[in-house]
């Protein structure tokens, strides 16, 4: 079975510790691609957020690198997910996971307003629906192993 995940860019240089995390829980990462994150891209991943969150994504992620990735194991969508972290916030996520190692908790400013934003490392795929969405967003015809710039 396959899953997949983008790496926000506040955790791609942690790519091999997150790499190695995945592997220790019977992951394999079989195709990867690092890429600049485009509006596009943001909207595909996340179709159904409110405008203020919207707004705060476009600034953080537009322009800026990501690694999406795809790997293969047994309950793969489930054992993704449980690897992550299940909660949004990083530190409501188990010790371990990876938006708790990896993500934080910053101030991004819009319109002069500082907003607290989570920045939580990592998007994963909670559906064989959303793998399909992944695959066509990040990697349409290029499944390779290895990384794509």
């Amino acid at each position: 079975m396959e899953s997949a995940f983008l790496l926000k860019p506040e955790a791609v240089s942690h790519f091999q510790a997150i790499q190695k995390i995945l592997e220790e829980n019977g992951l394999k990462i079989v195709c990867f691609r690092k890429l600049r994150l485009s509006k596009k891209l943001e909207q595909g991943l996340y179709p159904n957020l409110s405008r203020e969150v919207q707004r705060i994504n476009e600034r953080y992620l537009i322009g800026r690198i990501g690694i999406a990735g795809l790997v293969r194991g047994r309950n793969a969508i489930e054992k993704l997910v449980k690897i992550c972290g299940e909660a949004t916030d990083p530190m409501q996520c188990k010790e371990g996971t990876i938006r708790h190692l990896f993500g934080r908790k910053t101030k991004i400013l819009l319109h002069s307003k500082g907003r607290l934003y989570k920045l939580n490392a990592i998007h994963r795929a909670r559906t064989e629906k959303e793998v399909k969405q992944f695959k066509k967003l990040f990697f349409k015809s290029e499944l390779t192993t290895g990384l794509i710039a």
